[in-house]
């Protein structure tokens, strides 16, 4: 399945392919793929201005989305995988991030959770520059209109209160 189609999908459409990742499918996309464009397109479908994923300089380094909206501008990283979110994926990020403006920020998504390594190496970066959402969170954001960039917006709001990278916009703590 091509996934240039999510870039059509309402989001009801969206539920069902996000359904199937938790699941385990990837319902016929690309590996990897479907994750990085349904989250791109339910931040467009929330009122954000959106870049779609693109490579930068080869294959290695692909940017999987990026997000505009209430003044931030964010890099995207998105894991899908069987386990939890390492360290990894965040340094990676985090490499993005020193090519680009200082006030940019990112997002690490993990369709499932993150180590409590990972957790505590964001924390110990001394930087909110880059921040985590879990599937929990996704879930949540999906089954609201504005879920994303209502929780974007959170996130952001108590990444500078509290200095907390890890904010759970269900839970309402780190």
């Amino acid at each position: 399945m091509d996934v240039d189609k999510i870039r059509g999908y309402s989001r009801a459409k969206l539920r069902a392919p996000w359904r199937g990742l938790q699941a385990g499918s990837d319902g016929g996309f690309p590996s990897g793929r479907a994750f990085e464009h349904l989250l791109v397109r339910a931040f467009q479908l929330d009122g954000a201005h959106v870049e779609w994923p693109y490579e930068v300089e080869s294959p290695l380094h692909q940017i999987d989305g990026v997000v505009h909206f209430a003044g931030l501008a964010l890099l995207l990283e998105a894991k899908h995988w069987d386990g939890n979110v390492d360290f990894a994926p965040i340094a990676k990020l985090a490499a993005h991030l020193r090519r680009r403006p200082a006030n940019t920020m990112g997002i690490v998504f993990s369709a499932r959770r993150f180590t409590d390594p990972a957790r505590e190496s964001v924390l110990l970066s001394g930087s909110c520059q880059i921040l985590l959402w879990e599937g929990a969170e996704i879930d949540w954001a999906m089954s609201k209109q504005g879920g994303f960039t209502t929780g974007l917006v959170t996130k952001y709001r108590q990444a500078v209160k509290l200095g907390v990278p890890d904010y759970n916009i269900v839970l309402g703590g780190p």
